[in-house]
């Protein structure tokens, strides 16, 4: 594994290329004119040494303060690129730490959200039924009014129509009992619970296209999956 070091040519910060990988580091502007897109190579050599080697004659490289073209060095010495010495860092080599954020409690949230309303969707369907029911009560209530030779019976069949009627309607309208205010109060509460656990955003997808992505799409934060 080589890892070169150099000027970015655009930004004037420390390139670092790993395996491929290209990486800036330090301020924009802070890597001197001097110091090459190429300057130098950083060979691993196990133990906790290195090579450092020039990529040009007309680089200059300093370890120590003492110009070098090839060496074998550690992680105590002090690396300087160019005529300015230009001060390099060991830890620019180090990977950059990456903050993640666990959603997979929002898991469960998503599951308790999608069995209450699917609970209440079956509810509401119970309640029409008992609605056309008692439209149904209501409308044998009338015929057994009209109906002959039941006498009295027909007054008692009548009532009791009407009460079950009655029943079936304060069943379905009861503001009490009203889906839509429960199916509302369940939107509500499901959205303050389905969020991002770092910058509190809901999280509008369903948990299964949520866990497809990478990171939350308000704080770009990185999911830990």
């Amino acid at each position: 594994m080589e890892i070169i070091i150099g000027r970015d040519q655009n930004t004037r910060q420390l390139n670092i290329n790993k395996d491929g990988q290209t990486k800036l580091y330090g301020q924009p502007g802070s890597v001197p004119m001097d110091v090459s897109r190429n300057h130098a190579s950083l060979q691993p050599m196990g133990a906790g040494r290195w090579q450092i080697k020039n990529l040009n004659d007309r680089n200059v490289t300093f370890v120590n303060g003492i110009a070098v073209e090839s060496k074998i060095i550690s992680e105590n010495d002090r690396i300087e690129l160019g005529n300015s010495h230009y001060l390099f860092r060991w830890d620019a080599l180090q990977e950059p730490r990456v903050e993640t954020v666990d959603i997979r409690p929002l898991e469960k949230v998503w599951d308790w959200y999608e069995t209450t309303r699917l609970e209440m969707i079956e509810s509401e369907r119970k309640i029409q039924n008992n609605q056309k029911l008692a439209s149904i009560l209501s409308s044998c209530g009338i015929l057994f009014f009209f109906v002959e030779g039941l006498g009295f019976l027909r007054f008692v069949l009548m009532g009791i129509s009407i009460l079950i009627t009655l029943y079936f309607w304060y069943r379905g309208n009861n503001p009490n009992t009203s889906l839509n205010i429960k199916q509302n109060e369940l939107a509500k509460e499901f959205r303050k619970k389905y969020i991002c656990p770092n910058c509190g955003h809901y999280m509008r997808d369903p948990y299964d296209v949520l866990i497809q992505g990478d990171a939350c799409p308000y704080c770009r934060r990185k999911y830990k999956k």
